[in-house]
């Protein structure tokens, strides 16, 4: 069985899970900011979590030598 679906129906759906998931971030970014700045002062190359799970490596390039 088919379903009409109209495009009020669409907007209003996706509204609903933008306003959700904006108050989700909110209430996680509480927990997670400070975990993530915890570990940025605790590791010896000063990476956060998602430096740490993407492999990003931070360069110190005074002489501007790198561009």
């Amino acid at each position: 069985m088919l379903k009409s679906v109209t495009a009020l129906s669409v907007r209003s759906g996706i509204a609903l899970r933008d306003i959700v998931g904006g108050i989700a971030q909110g209430i996680l970014s509480i927990v997670t900011a400070p975990v993530w700045f915890s570990m940025f002062l605790a590791s010896g190359k000063r990476q956060s979590l998602p430096d740490v799970i993407g492999g990003t490596v931070v360069l110190c390039d005074p002489n501007n030598v790198l561009g």
